[in-house]
């Protein structure tokens, strides 16, 4: 019998793409797990403008990339546009970081 090959990751151009990629992924994830419509644009809502945040710095980071800093930096920039607290909270459960 045949063994099935393993799975691998797409080759990107770029770290920002992969970031991109795995998003999609992660919305699919989600979506199969039947989360509701309301969780999916949640979590869109707030990765979104993440993704939009290392842009406009010029941040080209992959999946693996994003520390901590780095959400805590975007959610800093969050806040001096004028978002509420309950909105930055809300912000950073969408972030599972390793180790926390």
């Amino acid at each position: 019998m045949q063994s099935r090959p393993r799975l691998t990751v797409l080759d990107v151009a770029t770290a920002r793409q992969a970031l991109r990629e795995a998003m999609e992924s992660f919305y699919s994830r989600c979506h199969a797990r039947n989360l509701s419509q309301r969780n999916l644009e949640f979590y869109r809502s707030r990765l979104e403008p993440f993704a939009r945040y290392l842009d406009s710095q010029g941040l080209d980071l992959g999946p693996g990339e994003v520390t901590p800093a780095v959400i805590r930096d975007f959610l800093a920039a969050e806040r001096e546009r004028g978002h509420c607290q309950s909105r930055l909270r809300g912000t950073a459960r969408a972030f599972p970081v390793p180790g926390q």
